[in-house]
Formats: structure tokens, sequence, C-alpha cells
């Protein structure tokens, strides 16, 4: 049966979140509370201790909410969403912030890694496919209208493709 936990955030939604393990082995959740600014927050699920909880903003940006916060190859925690990038790194407690290459209004769903540990993920409403490209440490847009649709809902990576679905509907003109 379900089991609470824990509420680290107080009464605002997690929206996206995953799993990671730390250098002692444990499971730690790295979800996004929701708010002005919203809050990363690393979470024992081992210990039930919030380990770590930091604000989503940097100089120009103040994340509000975000569905994507993925954890990477390398242990980071990838965040995407309303027009803003952040990196939370485990390792040092640290949040950086990444100015936005698009101008979308959502990233509506988790991204995907690919073999060298570059970051996907697609946007809302033109369904743009946005990398974090681990070597130059920037975002760039690579498409525009990736899947018919509003959004990509879903995606992933095999063989060196990317797969993306997306929930929308084109207007038939009548």
């Amino acid at each position: 049966s379900p089991e609470q936990l824990a509420s680290p955030c107080g009464y605002t939604q997690t929206l996206g979140g995953s799993f990671g393990v730390n250098e002692k082995g444990e499971q730690i959740f790295y979800g996004v509370c929701q708010g002005n600014p919203a809050q990363v927050i690393a979470y024992n699920v081992d210990t039930a201790t919030a380990e770590d909880i930091k604000p989503l903003q940097g100089p120009d940006t103040v994340g509000k909410a975000a569905y994507a916060a993925d954890v990477g190859p390398d242990g980071r925690v990838y965040i995407a969403a309303h027009q803003f990038f952040f990196i939370y790194d485990p390792a040092t407690k640290k949040v950086t912030s990444y100015p936005s290459p698009f101008s979308e209004g959502s990233v509506m769903n988790r991204g995907t890694f690919d073999q060298e540990g570059n970051y996907y993920f697609g946007t809302y409403p033109n369904a743009m496919l946005i990398r974090y490209n681990v070597k130059t440490d920037k975002l760039e847009q690579l498409a525009k209208n990736l899947v018919v649709g509003d959004y990509v809902k879903a995606m992933s990576i095999y063989d060196d493709k990317i797969y993306a679905g997306a929930l929308g509907y084109q207007d038939t003109g009548t």
C-alpha cells in the first residue's frame, strides 16, 4: 500500500522528478517543487531526509515549475521548463542557470540522453528539439516543429535516433 515518506515541498506540487544513487548507494529522489522560485530537492529515500533544497533562479531567470528533471549519466540533474534550463550537481550542491535559446512557453515532459551524455528535450507550443551539448556546455536548438502537434509529449533515443511523440491538434479549417 502507498506510504507517505515526507513533505519537503510543503503544500506545492512536485511536477518533475527522477531517481539517482549517491556515493553510499542510497536512493535519492530529485524533484522540482513548484513555486516562485521553484526549488530542486534531493530527498534520500533510504534515510527519509531531505539532503538539499535549492532555488531555481539565475541572474536573469526564475523557474516556477518543471516537468523535466532528469538524472544524467554524469549524476547531475537536468531541469528544463518554462523558458529556463538549470543543472543541479549533487556533488557540489550547486545549481547552474543557462540562458535559454528558445522563447517557448513550456517543456511538458521528460527529456532523454544520448551515449555521449547530451540531453535532449522538446518544447511547447512549436515542438522544438533542444539539446544541451556537454562538450560546449550550451543549449542548442536542433529542430522546429519536430512533430505534428503542439508539443513533444514523449521522447527516447534508440540506435542513435531520436523518437518523439506529440500531443495536440491540427486545425482542419472547418
